[in-house]
């Protein structure tokens, strides 16, 4: 089990409680679900070891969390999890604002997700980002 805190950011409950149990299951258990990215920013102190963060967000967009989060934490690691993820104009640009990877919210992407979890996360990939 890893204990690295990750946290997610999706305003669909049910799809972020998934996720986080999808999580669970594949052995992360430090998890903590924000349905804005307001909640999240608030709790950046605690210095989670990666961020999933949704593009289509009620208050206000994936990028502008992500340059937020960026501004207050620079090394702060975020990876976006959107259905928009096949639109590759926009996520260039989360990718230039800072985003490690984008992945697509379905089966395939959340595959995809995990798998690059687990590689970088438990690789200490992630740790050069501290």
């Amino acid at each position: 089990m890893s204990k690295s805190l990750i946290y997610i950011i999706e305003d669909d409950k049910a799809l972020g409680m998934i996720l986080k149990k999808v999580l669970t299951v594949n052995g992360y258990e430090n998890i903590e679900v924000f349905s804005d990215g307001r909640h999240c920013i608030d709790e950046l102190h605690k210095k989670p070891a990666l961020i999933i963060l949704d593009f289509s967000l009620e208050t206000m967009n994936g990028l502008d969390v992500l340059k937020i989060i960026k501004s207050k934490r620079p090394k702060s690691k975020v990876v976006i999890f959107s259905s928009l993820a096949n639109d590759t104009e926009l996520m260039d640009k989360c990718k230039a604002g800072g985003a490690l990877a984008c992945f697509n919210k379905n089966d395939s992407g959340r595959n995809e997700l995990i798998s690059w979890i687990d590689k970088n996360l438990n690789s200490g990939f992630l740790s050069m980002f501290k």
